[in-house]
């Protein structure tokens, strides 16, 4: 059984907000674009995997995405395969070109034909996980639940090498499309008379998990007045639309829409925080009647909060 299906993390989100509206000549654009498509290439890598572990869903409990929190400390999991027999933690990797694992010195590169990047030692990342994910488990109930880690590389075409030991790197590292069988044959090898509730286990996993939400403006040293304010246009992707007679008009390429101050909002919550007050939201959708903008904020179901005259997101 799927138990839940991978979406858009929030943190690629944000970088899709924050790029489009950061000034072209920030100091911090380059490196802000160069992690955005590091984590589009992530999430696709990730997705191309799903596409292998789906074949499992019939007689495993698979869930993806999982963020669970230990000793007031965060860790995730990209993918987590649950049978009758012991858990099987996929760590997901998608780089290109040639890469190689050094077992000797603990030390994983990559080559791109140019130049030879190093990178955190995989299978010390996903053995750690599994120390955690074993005592997280310990907490709730289960002491003594297998737990098998595996490393797979998402695309058919990367060279894998090793220097040092081949059979440690074989025993964890596969490209993704023999993911499903080694699972399968790690089920059927390690088999016990005592078969994991595996459903169970998955369904307590989604529930404690949560979405890790990274503070990406802190991160690259953006402040809030870096940041342009105002309301896309979805039609030519501009910073200019205006407020009409009940609706939004873009100034570049005249489309209207009534909604288009929800996006603006959400980018909001996205890079700035989970509330916002009316003057917040003037400046913001750069339009200063406060009786218009209380009634958006209302109708776009956020929660009031008389108090400390607060908007926010409902949860």
């Amino acid at each position: 059984m799927k138990l839940n299906t991978r979406t858009k993390p929030t943190s690629l989100k944000k970088y899709e907000a924050l790029l489009q509206r950061l000034g072209p000549n920030h100091p911090k654009l380059m490196e802000i674009e160069s992690k955005a498509a590091r984590e589009i290439y992530g999430y696709e890598g990730e997705r191309l995997v799903d596409y292998h572990t789906d074949f499992l869903t019939e007689d495993f409990t698979v869930v993806h995405q999982l963020t669970l929190k230990l000793r007031g400390k965060l860790f995730q999991m990209d993918t987590v395969v649950i049978g009758d027999n012991g858990i099987y933690l996929v760590e997901i990797k998608n780089n290109k070109g040639i890469v190689t694992f050094n077992t000797t010195l603990k030390q994983f590169s990559r080559e791109d034909g140019e130049n030879e990047i190093g990178y955190r030692y995989p299978i010390t990342q996903v053995e750690l996980q599994k120390l955690k994910l074993e005592h997280w488990l310990q907490l709730q109930g289960y002491p003594e639940v297998p737990i098998y880690p595996l490393i797979a590389i998402s695309k058919p075409s990367t060279i894998i090498k090793v220097s040092g030991d081949e059979e440690e790197v074989a025993r964890k590292v596969h490209h993704a499309e023999y993911i499903p069988k080694e699972i399968l044959d790690l089920d059927r090898k390690y088999k016990s008379e005592t078969k994991l509730p595996h459903e169970k286990i998955g369904r307590l996993l989604l529930r404690a998990s949560s979405e890790y939400n990274a503070d990406i403006l802190k991160e690259h040293g953006v402040l809030l007045s870096d940041l342009v304010p105002g309301i896309y246009c979805s039609h030519c992707n501009r910073l200019e639309m205006v407020r009409g007679h009940n609706t939004w008009k873009c100034d570049h390429c005249q489309k209207k829409d009534q909604k288009a101050h929800l996006q603006a909002l959400a980018d909001y919550f996205l890079l700035v925080g989970p509330s916002i007050s009316n003057s917040q939201a003037q400046y913001w959708l750069q339009h200063n009647e406060k009786s218009l903008i209380t009634r958006m904020l209302r109708r776009a179901g956020l929660y009031h909060d008389r108090r400390n005259r607060k908007w926010w997101m409902r949860r």
